[in-house]
């Protein structure tokens, strides 16, 4: 029958028309938006002696231990819709987009929005406007902060997830700077007129300054590690410029041999070319990870509160996620895992939050 062939051809035409449609519906709001890799989620699986991976062992109802890590109670990204907000400063941007994405890679059918901001902007956005369900940002809220945020009826739950490195740079044209102390460092971002002030032997040339805004985590982690806490010498200094773009702070920097910055590790490795990085006391920030005595480095740390995720079970199905892919996460923006014990405090924190035992 010619006339129900059509008719067939016609409904299965539909279909696939409504199928490209659905695919093509935004979910995640990201500006800007970076390019971002997939990961493997977490399947359930059965506790035993020939468990190989935290998967292997997953429960869906109860967090489990293997080989000392916490493992948390097993979930499918599929299984949750709604929103989940964040708001990141630019050195966490990347690992809040993959983590995000890789999210909604595993079935998530909500949408999720990123917010990039200043440190003291997120925090305004998470606990003054609570237009934020998450805050992520690589320093952890000031007492004051913790504070304000409880008496506004938000009381943070703080999640230590990572860590990062501030990074010093110079152009690549630079001829002389390879290594800097700390005391050299200081000098570099307040006292000192020139080059030459640093060390005898380097050029009598004037120290142009680049930094991230004083509202930024990178700028308050630096004026905290490297000038004591004191923000004023470092606001007093000459030839001093500050912008919160690192592609636009990076490409300034370059256009001078005689120019230095600083930035978060993250964001610097997504546009280095033009400027090189300098090692302190003969560390480099690609070592930080692995050596704490590098004097910039500094937590990954992401906020958010108990009742938030109580009331939420996508967000508390999102952080789960989050924790337990956290490691691969951070590797790809360019920043350094915890140890075990460190990050059982943050799954820890997320169990008792919504009333699991931990094991």
């Amino acid at each position: 029958m010619p006339g129900r062939k059509a008719s067939l051809r016609l409904f299965a035409a539909l279909i696939a028309l409504a199928g490209l449609l659905a695919a093509c519906t935004p979910r995640i709001t990201v500006s800007p938006t970076p390019s971002i890799p997939t990961i493997q989620a977490g399947v359930a699986g059965a506790e035993g002696a020939d468990a190989e991976s935290p998967e292997d062992v997953a429960q869906p109802d109860r967090a489990v231990r293997f080989h000392g890590q916490i493992v948390l109670p097993w979930v499918d990204p599929a299984e949750y819709g709604g929103e989940i907000r964040l708001t990141t400063t630019p050195s966490v941007q990347a690992l809040a987009a993959t983590m995000a994405e890789r999210f909604q890679d595993e079935g998530f059918d909500g949408q999720i929005s990123l917010e990039p901001s200043t440190a003291t902007a997120g925090v305004k956005t998470f606990c003054l406007l609570q237009r934020a369900d998450v805050l992520l940002m690589a320093r952890p809220l000031t007492p004051a902060e913790k504070e304000k945020c409880t008496q506004n009826g938000r009381t943070p739950l703080e999640l230590r997830v990572g860590l990062d490195a501030v990074v010093i740079i110079v152009a690549e044209a630079n001829p002389f700077a390879e290594d800097l102390t700390p005391n050299e460092l200081r000098q570099a971002f307040s006292t000192a007129t020139t080059w030459q002030d640093l060390r005898p032997d380097w050029p009598p040339q004037p120290i142009l300054r680049l930094s991230p805004s004083p509202e930024s985590d990178t700028f308050a982690v630096f004026v905290q590690n490297i000038l004591d806490g004191n923000a004023e010498s470092l606001l007093n200094a000459t030839r001093l410029t500050f912008t919160d773009d690192p592609k636009a702070l990076m490409e300034q920097v370059a256009a001078s041999p005689y120019a230095i910055g600083f930035l978060g590790f993250s964001p610097y490795q997504d546009n280095e070319g033009q400027v090189r990085a300098l090692s302190l006391n003969h560390i480099s920030p690609w070592q930080a990870g692995e050596d704490p005595a590098y004097p910039l480095l500094r937590p990954v740390m992401l906020y958010t509160t108990a009742q938030t995720l109580q009331s939420q079970p996508q967000l508390a199905a999102f952080l789960n996620f989050f924790l337990m892919n956290i490691d691969e996460g951070l590797d790809d923006a360019g920043q350094f895992s915890l140890g075990t014990e460190e990050l059982n405090q943050a799954k820890a924190a997320w169990l008792q939050a919504l009333g699991y035992e931990v094991p």
